[in-house]
């Protein structure tokens, strides 16, 4: 191989590697306080299958599962407790940010208010 062809095989890879670039989409930050409470989030992991929810994506249509996340409240002094949970498609990378409330009765024990909202990224954007 010579110095022309190598030239040209590397600046190839520098434009696969550009293009790949653009396509990879990022995880949107989650929010690190709500209010005054600091929060600790753990990783993201599939989300459970439910045979009575629909676990696809209602902006993309992705089949899912989608991504899910739990935050603890971090505040000094406390034992830490799920607070907050978030969900995320793995496909256009929406993100709903949910504080958990404990419900007074009846069931669900818990009431997800949302508190943050990131829109899909699709590649037309």
């Amino acid at each position: 191989m010579d110095d022309v062809e190598l030239a040209a095989l590397r600046a190839q890879v520098t434009t696969l590697e550009a293009a790949l670039t653009v396509r990879q989409r990022s995880i949107p930050a989650l929010p690190r306080l709500d209010g005054a409470t600091p929060i600790t989030w753990r990783r993201w992991q599939a989300a459970p299958l439910l045979s009575h929810v629909d676990s696809a994506c209602e902006q993309c249509a992705h089949p899912g599962p989608q991504q899910i996340t739990f935050g603890l409240d971090s505040r000094a002094g406390r034992k830490p407790v799920i607070c907050y949970q978030a969900n995320r498609c793995p496909a256009c990378q929406e993100v709903r940010v949910y504080r958990r409330d404990e419900a007074t009765t009846g069931w669900p024990r818990a009431v997800l208010t949302e508190i943050a909202y990131h829109p899909s990224r699709t590649e037309e954007q």
